[in-house]
């Protein structure tokens, strides 16, 4: 006998969204959004799980039931906050980006954002908002005091670089930011190209553009992969090509039956010819990573920080019609010396102290002096 979930699947179908996203019949009781997603893990998640190995009870049990399957595979509630599949509503803020790290809540300032306008231009260990000591706190209620405060127009933050630097005190006033997946950054006079997540249809034309505007007359390029988690795969593959000669292999995905598809740089897609300096460490992840690894494979890059997250699987996501999404991982990411990274993670060719590892700076000098002992560092 089919479930109704199997049903709905049958008489809907499946409709393409853009951004990879599929989109699944409505008007679903809770029960049947609970089989349309056991129905969709059992024929598309990687390790091919029975209808036995998973059986949630209620919606707040499916991410329980997922994260026993494998890290990443999450199902997203219905989001009010959320418009066309993905994009949020804009609203006032300080220019920040949260980062967990350790049991610590690192604070990165985004471009034009007013910790950036405040002069700091590296991550920050977050100790106190608005006089209050946030170290015993969770990462999301520190989020929510800080989208509090951008609501009331200003907060006071105690930021300091290191556990052993000196605290600084500032006060910030929220303004709506512009969050673009790409950035150019100044470090004490070095142009850094941040790159935040690989997002489809814009990150490749958003770094082609940083490209152009950077001065040519540097030996090398530095680009900042210390806090991209990841995005879309072929955005990445993309991204690499910019550095690459056309033909090249950058990946190899592999589905749950075992079939293999190849993927390669693309025809007249490289406009960077220069060596690349690229900054990792363990927020390097995912299509990230797949760039990272086709970069170092061809000698085209040195990495200086310290080892990436490794997620060597890929997701689809399914949009249902009240808004919640499934998000699977239903494939394997090989590099182009076809090996696994999952649960590995990538060592940079020049590993730094922990304490380093938010220095740009710091980074960038080690770099340069280590890259000038390795000649066969191409050019393209």
């Amino acid at each position: 006998m089919r479930s109704a979930s199997s049903l709905i699947l049958r008489s809907i179908g499946l409709v393409l969204l853009l951004g990879g996203g599929e989109t699944i019949g409505a008007g679903l009781s809770d029960a049947d959004v609970i089989g349309v997603v056991r129905d969709l893990v059992v024929a598309h998640h990687i390790t091919q799980p029975s209808v036995a190995d998973f059986q949630p009870q209620s919606l707040d049990g499916i991410n329980a039931a997922l994260r026993a399957l494998d890290p990443y595979s999450h199902y997203f509630p219905p989001n009010p906050n959320r418009i066309n599949h993905g994009e949020f509503v804009p609203a006032k803020d300080f220019g920040i980006d949260l980062l967990p790290d350790n049991g610590r809540v690192i604070a990165l300032p985004r471009k034009d954002g007013a910790l950036y306008e405040a002069g700091f231009r590296d991550q920050q260990i977050l100790v106190s908002v608005d006089n209050r000591d946030v170290s015993s706190e969770s990462f999301a209620d520190i989020g929510a005091r800080l989208t509090s405060a951008a609501r009331n127009g200003a907060v006071w933050l105690e930021l300091r670089q290191t556990p052993n630097t000196p605290i600084q005190r500032v006060r910030l006033v929220s303004a709506t930011t512009r969050r673009l997946p790409v950035e150019v950054v100044k470090v004490n006079g070095h142009d850094v190209v941040r790159i935040h997540a690989f997002v489809a249809r814009q990150t490749r034309e958003l770094l082609m553009s940083a490209l152009k505007e950077l001065d040519h007359a540097s030996n090398r390029l530095i680009l900042d992969l210390r806090y991209a988690g990841g995005g879309d795969l072929f955005e990445a593959m993309d991204c690499a090509s910019l550095f690459l000669p056309a033909g090249k292999r950058l990946a190899t995905v592999v589905d749950r039956d075992g079939a293999r598809q190849e993927y390669h740089s693309l025809e007249n897609m490289q406009v960077v010819r220069r060596p690349v300096m690229l900054l990792v460490g363990p927020g390097t992840a995912s299509a990230s990573e797949v760039f990272l690894r086709a970069l170092e494979h061809y000698r085209r890059a040195y990495s200086v920080g310290a080892k990436t997250h490794g997620k060597c699987l890929s997701q689809r996501q399914y949009v249902l019609p009240d808004g919640s999404v499934l998000s699977l991982s239903n494939r394997r990411i090989l590099g182009p010396d076809d090996r696994y990274c999952e649960g590995q993670g990538v060592m940079p060719d020049l590993s730094v102290e922990d304490d380093m590892l938010g220095d740009t700076l710091a980074l960038i000098r080690r770099g340069t002096e280590a890259m000038t002992q390795r000649p066969d560092l191409t050019n393209g």
